[in-house]
C-alpha cells in the first residue's frame, strides 16, 4: 500500500477494496516501529505524514463525501480527529529514530490538549482544527499514550528479554535535568 508520490502508506478501505490516498496514523507509526518502512521509506513516512497544529489525526485527509451516510455506517470520530493513544505511538516511532521535532510536537500538543479540558483530564479524542475535547472522560488509553511518550520517548525505555535499556530523547525545550523515580521493574524499584 506504499504511495511513492505521497511518501507514506495508503489507507485500505475494505468496503470497496481500494487503497486511498489517506494516511492512517496508527498504521504509519507501526510501519516505522516494526521495520515495515525501513531506510528511505521510514524517513519519508516520518517526514511526509501529516500532523495538524494540535497533533497527528487518526485518519487524514478527512472523508467528506456522503458525510451523513458515512457517520451512520462507520462512526464519525475516527475521521480526522486526534486520538491521544495514536499520538503516543506516533511519538514513540519518532523517538526511536531521534526525530526530536516530531516527538516534541506530539508531546507538547498532548499536554496542551490535556490542559484544555475542564477539568484537566485525558479525553477520548479531540477536534483536528480547534483541539476541542470530545468523547468519553478519563480515558485510560489516552493517559497511556501520554505515559508512553514519557517512558519510551523522553526516557527511551526499551524492554528486552535481558533487561531494560535507556536511550533518552531530550527536546531542546527541556533545559533542566529530569529524573525518573520509583519505577517498579522485575521486583526492583528503579531511580
Amino acid at each position: 500500500m506504499w504511495l511513492p508520490d505521497s511518501g507514506f502508506y495508503g489507507y485500505f478501505r475494505y468496503a470497496n477494496g481500494t487503497v486511498e490516498r489517506k494516511m492512517e496514523a496508527l498504521g504509519e507509526a507501526f510501519a516505522v516501529m516494526y521495520g515495515i518502512a525501513d531506510g528511505s521509506r521510514r524517513d519519508s513516512v516520518l517526514k511526509e505524514t501529516y500532523s495538524s497544529s494540535w497533533g497527528i489525526p487518526c485518519l487524514y485527509p478527512q472523508y467528506q463525501e456522503n458525510w451523513t451516510a458515512l457517520c451512520l455506517s462507520f462512526g464519525c470520530y475516527h475521521n480526522g480527529h486526534i486520538w491521544p493513544f495514536t499520538q503516543g505511538y506516533w511519538a514513540w516511532a519518532a523517538s526511536m529514530y531521534k526525530k526530536t521535532d516530531i516527538f516534541w510536537h506530539e508531546f507538547d500538543k498532548l499536554e496542551q490538549l490535556y490542559s484544555k479540558s475542564s477539568p484537566a483530564e485525558f479525553k477520548e479524542f479531540y477536534n483536528l482544527d480547534s483541539g476541542t475535547p470530545a468523547g468519553g472522560r478519563n480515558q485510560l488509553w489516552s493517559a497511556a499514550g501520554y505515559l508512553s511518550m514519557v517512558y519510551h520517548g523522553l526516557f527511551g525505555m526499551n524492554f528486552e528479554e535481558s533487561g531494560i535499556r535507556f536511550d533518552p530523547l531530550v527536546p531542546p525545550a527541556f533545559t533542566d535535568s529530569m529524573t525518573l523515580t520509583n519505577v517498579s521493574y522485575r521486583g526492583m524499584t528503579l531511580n
